[in-house]
């Protein structure tokens, strides 16, 4: 087939001599977005890209951490999953908080005034606040916290086994066997663990002062134990049985012992 020819006003009545219409420089039109975003400075389109917006913090990838201690009354303690909670309210504000089963224990009863050092975590799915009577013990969280396939649930329970004057020991004497006693801990991880916090852990090996802001009221050693090793998920039976004939007033060198004890049994 031949090439269509164009009448002098073209096929389409146009005049092909005719040069097209341009709009004038400097304007452009703009594409009609085909889904609307929603208000702000950009920051949900920096969060879905992966990126934080630009001057805004950001701990992690779920958002950034604004609450660093509690003062407040205790009203009860927890059993949630077999993992150790208090209650504290703030101003009105009950904040559910999770500790060692030692730091349930220090706390005392219900209607007690405390205070905790807090790291607030936060992943994309939920948030969690974790309580410590010492800031030592927070640091040593987040230093376990930051070693390699360390979770808070592992974190605290290092913590739970190993205060941290007892933790700085481990570490100085390359103590394998004392991180094994942690529980959901074997040879491998310990080994790992002591290489990973001596470079990101620095502690003093003497024994570290309790924080001046702790009003809890003194309690039994042997008490502060059992109800530890309860917390830890031993039965009464085996409890009963590992302390019957340890002393003391210190309650972290006891349950170390019972630990010991328990585990080759």
């Amino acid at each position: 087939m031949g090439r269509c020819r164009q009448g002098p006003d073209g096929p389409d009545g146009r005049d092909p001599s005719r040069h097209r219409r341009t709009p004038p420089a400097g304007r452009r039109r703009r594409r009609r977005s085909r889904c609307a975003l929603p208000p702000g400075n950009g920051a949900w389109i920096h969060r879905v890209r992966g990126r934080p917006a630009r001057g805004q913090p950001v701990q992690g990838r779920g958002g950034v951490a604004v609450i660093g201690s509690l003062r407040g009354q205790l009203l009860e303690r927890l059993e949630v999953g077999g993992r150790g909670e208090v209650l504290v309210e703030v101003s009105g504000i009950g904040y559910r908080v999770i500790v060692t089963p030692t730091t349930a224990v220090r706390l005392g009863d219900a209607g007690t005034e405390v205070f905790l050092h807090v790291h607030h975590h936060i992943r994309e799915a939920d948030q969690a606040l974790y309580g410590f009577l010492e800031r030592s013990e927070r640091t040593c969280f987040e230093a376990l916290l930051s070693a390699h396939g360390v979770g808070p649930s592992l974190a605290l329970a290092v913590l739970g086994v190993h205060g941290p004057a007892e933790l700085a020991r481990v570490l100085a004497d390359d103590d394998v066997a004392a991180l094994c006693l942690v529980p959901g801990v074997g040879k491998k991880t310990a080994t790992r663990l002591l290489v990973e916090l001596k470079a990101s852990l620095d502690l003093p090996i003497d024994t570290v002062p309790a924080d001046p802001a702790d009003t809890t009221a003194p309690r039994s050693a042997l008490v502060e134990v059992q109800e530890a090793l309860g917390g830890l998920g031993y039965t009464p039976d085996e409890v009963r049985s590992v302390l019957s004939d340890l002393g003391g007033d210190d309650a972290g060198v006891i349950l170390r012992e019972a630990l010991q004890r328990l585990a080759r049994a």
